[in-house]
């Protein structure tokens, strides 16, 4: 009997042996099928790869679709995802927006599925440039924000990069409160990677953003244009929050940097948003003393006609209001003069509103309709339609006071039509 149950067991184990030899070997085929698929689909997309920096997209197109037709059936989703992206890539090259949007998408789906979250980001921050371009502003602050959530602590450079953009849009969206945050943190991991010219982009963008959180222009000229009548109070009150210090301290970091890298427009710029912020603070020596320097150094930078136009219609503004009324007519007739220098007639245009809202200011219709007149050519000429819109307001007014109503009322109505006009070109573009 124990000779008849063992016979029984050495049979048993036996068959078993012989069952986990089989399913091991079957394993070991399968895994070789494996291996052998995953280095076949590799060597399609290493092809594409190398067609991608020649060009040559029919070829990119056929490998890629051989490469995914193997990953797609055995499950490979990294090399889905690479091949995705090579695809997104190339036909952003033709353009093709919706084609590059979707295949990007496509990509990111399969880098999380993979789980290479470095990988994923790179994508989102991909598509998040897209968006950008195309001024889909709210796309682009999702995508950058998720891809800055991505990346690992040690992608200073990219984690960087993601909150740049996402600043950028928010800028440009009218959210300064979070445009300063993300530029914050730009600023931060610029400063790990010691990348100088990130920190600048980052500082400046963060400045800007702090300057519009006071509700004031970047150019101290179209303040004065646009708020000729905003109250010293409510002006005092605006600029007496913490944001005008920060932006000063901004400002005031980037001095040297751009010193160290004898950077004169820079230069001048910085110190020209600085003198605005002081300006609007009603402190005008200090503001004068700045843009001084700006125009000062604009001269040694030989920059654009524009900007030196821009910074003396600026620093004509400043000594006007420090009681330098000669000074200050004839430092805008230089500003005048290299506006009409340059290439663009818009700043020409914008300078000459300013002069002839001063003058209506004055009560000096003769010299405010002369300014004016010439503004309406000016802007008519540059097709800058929301300057021409305002002149014909400023041409009503002054025909008004001059009890020249008739006139007053034809200027006005071109007023009207023309602003109705750009509210629904602007309606329809934001539609």
């Amino acid at each position: 009997m124990k000779r008849r149950v063992c016979h029984i067991i050495i049979f048993w184990v036996c068959i078993l042996s012989s069952t986990l030899t089989y399913s091991q070997a079957k394993n070991t085929s399968e895994n070789r099928s494996q291996e052998e698929g995953y280095r076949k689909a590799r060597m399609y997309y290493n092809r594409a790869v190398t067609a991608s920096t020649e060009d040559r997209l029919d070829s990119i197109a056929i490998n890629i679709q051989k490469s995914l037709e193997i990953s797609l059936n055995n499950s490979y989703s990294d090399l889905t995802a690479d091949n995705y992206k090579l695809l997104g890539l190339a036909y952003d090259k033709i353009p093709d927006w919706e084609n590059t949007l979707r295949n990007l998408l496509r990509a990111g789906s399969g880098y999380s599925l993979a789980g290479m979250k470095d990988s994923e980001a790179a994508v989102w921050g991909l598509v998040a440039g897209r968006y950008f371009s195309f001024e889909v502003y709210r796309k682009t602050v999702d995508y950058a924000r998720r891809s800055f959530s991505l990346y690992s602590s040690d992608k200073k450079t990219d984690k960087a990069t993601s909150a740049e953009m996402a600043g950028e849009a928010f800028f440009m969206l009218n959210d300064f409160t979070n445009a300063v945050r993300w530029f914050d943190t730009a600023m931060t991991w610029f400063e790990k990677q010691a990348d100088t010219a990130g920190m600048v982009r980052a500082l400046e963008g963060s400045a800007s953003s702090y300057i519009r959180v006071l509700d004031a222009s970047v150019s101290l000229s179209k303040v004065w244009m646009n708020n000729i009548n905003l109250s010293s109070t409510l002006t005092s009150r605006i600029l007496g929050s913490v944001s005008s210090s920060l932006a000063i301290s901004h400002y005031e970091k980037l001095l040297p940097i751009h010193e160290r890298q004898n950077d004169t427009g820079s230069i001048a710029g910085t110190y020209n948003n600085l003198g605005y912020i002081y300006f609007r603070q009603e402190a005008y020596t200090r503001a004068m003393e700045y843009f001084l320097k700006a125009v000062e150094y604009m001269e040694k930078s030989g920059a654009g006609k524009e900007e030196m136009a821009s910074m003396l219609a600026n620093l004509a503004i400043c000594q006007l209001n420090t009681g330098n009324e000669d000074t200050g007519f004839r430092t805008f007739e230089k500003s005048l003069s290299y506006a009409g220098k340059g290439k663009s007639v818009f700043e020409k245009a914008r300078i000459e509103h300013i002069i002839s809202r001063i003058y209506l200011g004055n009560n000096d219709l003769y010299h405010a309709e002369i300014y004016c007149r010439d503004c309406i050519e000016s802007s008519g000429r540059s097709e800058n339609y929301n300057v021409l819109r305002q002149c014909y307001q400023t041409l009503s007014e002054i025909k008004e006071k001059g009890n020249d109503f008739v006139k007053a009322l034809e200027y006005f109505q071109k007023y009207l039509s023309l602003r109705d006009s750009l509210t629904v070109a602007d309606e329809l573009s934001n539609s």
